[in-house]
């Protein structure tokens, strides 16, 4: 603790909000390092700071302040002496969280909650977080500023996106020529008053109201032209990002999902929708906007020099207004997307587990927990509705004084000779679309600085690096060629600072042999066979596919000559058929019939009234447990790999059924690497190796095939 020099205090600490469930101490070390002018992002913290599914304790996040060049203090305090901690710091809390902590006023704390946002809380509730540990951060003598560019932008987006430029070019031209027309209008009502009424002039008044007329119909055409190029431009731009990202997202690692709640990744695919509506709408109207803008000022400044610059001070007025909400108003938005994720995403593991809910009568707990987050979400909500009602209340303040005072200054123009009533009257006209155009401009520049929340949220998608699929150079394979596994100083752990689940695994799987991997729960067995499949990279040693690693072999081909069943394998919504085919558009109805018949569930489909195409409900539903596992080994072997990965694959079949399986399967030409813990199922394997506890690895027995 430290006597209080810190002079950076009236700056605000910039928000950084966690991507992956267990990454809060990253989180809060970038809003520190950031506040301090050494700027890194949540990403490359994370890449070059793994914290794995455990996160980081308060040692290791010491460790890594160090490499910043920030020099870290751990405190242990009670809650009234938190004033003289220097901030920002970071305070361990609720025994597996960490947050920062911005300022400290009177019995109140203003705190940053990477799983949250900005919140201020009371000494009461900060009684019942905090455990008593803070840890202060300040720069070292050898500490550097350093800025770097903000990950994605929506330039990025607009790139790859054939034929957009093309559409928005299309909508300049016609959203200008409509804007010229609508410059038109103004003046009718000058023409009107000032030549045809004083004069009453009928023919005049005749010629005037067609030429206008057409105008109006011209600009019609030209209004629905435009919405319906609107219209296609956003459909191919939906269609394309959503595409491109969900394309990506297929292509991450199994870490990347391992890692995150489903609602929150579903929530940052969404913000793909609301960067199109912004640039297929916003893009070519703003410029529109601006270009109408400077006109119609000239317009009124032709008109009325002192009046028109009173409209651009009313205008400059709001803002000004609006630069001072804009941090507010970005913060709720933010959030209010947090919240709606983490409501969300409750509500869909709510009805993943309902069996369980229904089992335990948990059902009073979830409604009580999911009305806690609907709350939270529903306070956002009105907090950011709460900033749009005080905008537009000032809005209309602002420009109804200022149509109250042109209308005076108007008049008294009038009187003085200075403008004619078609004057006045056609000015109002330009006023009005001026003011409408420059407030309509000013936000949209603001939903631009907006647009950031949901690039960020989005970038935490488009920017983490995909697997490498392809293999650097062509390899020809024979069809049914055989293929040996092996690793060579294998090791595994899921963060730097992490415990070690593998090391020093060097092993040889050959051409069909039936291996089977033992040891306790927890030891790491599915680890190893994730490892093995490619779904995960080891942190060191590597994987040889007849003897070449397994990155120069390729891990797309590698994925084709392989199968697995796993414990946490699920089925899609369809029929029995769809499933077991994989979705084929033409499935060999004698393969899955060979395929049901190899997994012990020939009979049971037969007895179904549609057989093979029985619907099987959402995700199995309607199936059993030995029924689901072994639908899913009829799927896996429908792809008939040289390799079969089998993950506790017989844990809901009786004895019986059981014994069947695996003697129709050894029938089979591949290699099968099985993790088992029935004694049965252990002996059953032409070798045994045992995962222990630290990750070794050794073979405790040897028998023939």
């Amino acid at each position: 603790m430290r006597f209080q020099t810190n002079f950076f205090n009236w700056r605000r600490v910039p928000l950084v909000l966690q991507s992956e469930a267990a990454e809060c101490g990253l989180a809060c070390l970038s809003m520190v390092a950031t506040f301090f002018g050494h700027q890194t992002t949540l990403a490359n913290l994370r890449k070059t700071y793994a914290c794995g599914l455990q996160g980081l304790t308060l040692k290791q996040l010491m460790q890594v302040g160090e490499t910043l060049r920030l020099v870290p203090n751990p405190v242990r305090l009670e809650v009234a002496e938190l004033h003289k901690l220097q901030t920002p710091c970071i305070l361990h809390w609720q025994l597996d969280h960490f947050v920062v902590l911005e300022k400290v006023t009177g019995k109140s704390l203003r705190i940053l909650d990477p799983s949250i946002g900005r919140r201020r809380i009371t000494s009461s509730q900060v009684a019942k977080a905090f455990t008593g540990v803070a840890l202060e951060l300040v720069p070292a003598a050898d500490f550097r500023k350093k800025t770097q560019r903000n990950g994605l932008r929506l330039a990025d987006l607009i790139a790859g996106a054939p034929g957009l430029r093309r559409s928005l070019l299309i909508l300049l031209v016609l959203s200008l020529a409509l804007q010229l027309l609508t410059l038109l209008l103004p003046f009718y009502s000058q023409l009107v008053i000032d030549h045809v009424v004083l004069r009453a002039d009928y023919e005049l008044l005749q010629l005037i109201v067609l030429a206008f007329a057409l105008v109006a119909i011209l600009q019609a055409i030209l209004a629905m032209s435009r919405a319906w190029i609107i219209v296609a431009a956003a459909t191919r731009l939906n269609l394309n990002w959503n595409a491109r990202v969900f394309r990506h997202l297929l292509r991450l690692p199994l870490g990347f999902f391992e890692a995150r709640h489903v609602g929150d990744i579903q929530s940052r695919f969404s913000s793909v929708a609301s960067l199109q509506q912004l640039v297929t709408r916003q893009v070519v109207e703003a410029f529109v906007d601006g270009l109408m803008t400077i006109t119609t000022f000239l317009v009124m400044f032709i008109y009325q020099a002192k009046l028109a610059l009173l409209v651009v001070a009313s205008v400059l007025v709001y803002f000004g207004i609006k630069l001072a909400m804009l941090i507010p108003m970005r913060v709720a938005r933010q959030e209010m997307l947090v919240a709606t994720a983490n409501k969300e995403g409750f509500f869909l593991e709510t009805l993943r587990g309902v069996l369980a809910i229904k089992t335990s009568c948990l059902e009073t707990e979830r409604q009580s927990v999911f009305m806690r987050r609907q709350v939270v979400s529903s306070n956002a909500q009105v907090r950011t509705s709460r900033l749009d009602v005080w905008q537009l209340g000032i809005n209309q303040a602002i420009f109804s004084l200022q149509l109250i005072v042109v209308i005076w200054l108007g008049a008294i123009a009038i009187i003085d000779g200075a403008m004619t009533i078609g004057m006045l009257v056609a000015f109002l006209a330009y006023r009005a679309l001026f003011t409408e155009r420059a407030a309509a401009l000013i936000d949209k520049a603001f939903e631009f600085r907006m647009a950031k929340i949901h690039l960020e949220r989005l970038a935490d998608i488009v920017e983490t690096e995909p697997e490498r699929l392809e293999a650097p150079a062509l390899l020809l394979l024979p069809r049914r060629a055989s293929l040996k596994l092996s690793t060579r100083n294998l090791g595994f752990r899921h963060s730097a600072a992490g415990p070690r689940l593998l090391q020093n695994v060097t092993m040889q799987i050959d051409a069909g042999e039936h291996l089977v991997l033992t040891g306790a729960s927890g030891a790491g067995k599915t680890t190893l066979l994730k490892l093995l499949m490619g779904l995960l990279e080891p942190t060191q040693g590597e994987i040889l596919v007849n003897n070449m690693p397994l990155g120069r072999f390729g891990l797309q081909r590698y994925r084709q000559h392989i199968a697995a069943v796993m414990q946490e394998d699920q089925l899609f919504s369809g029929s029995l058929i769809d499933n077991i085919s994989l979705f084929d558009p033409q499935p060999n109805m004698e393969i899955c019939r060979r395929c049901a018949w190899l997994a012990d569930i020939d009979e049971m489909i037969d007895t179904l009234p549609l057989g093979f195409f029985s619907p099987i409900g959402d995700m199995g539903a309607t199936l059993s447990g030995g029924q689901r596992q072994r639908v899913l080994l009829a799927r896996a072997l429908y792809r008939r790999p040289r390799i079969l990965f089998l993950d506790e694959f017989t844990s809901h079949l009786d004895a019986t059924s059981e014994t069947r399986v695996y003697a129709r399967l050894a029938k089979l030409p591949m290699t099968r690497v099985v993790v088992a813990h029935r004694q049965g199922s252990v002996a059953r394997g032409a070798r045994q190796i045992r995962v222990g506890i630290g990750g070794e690895v050794a073979t405790i027995s040897q028998t023939k095939a």
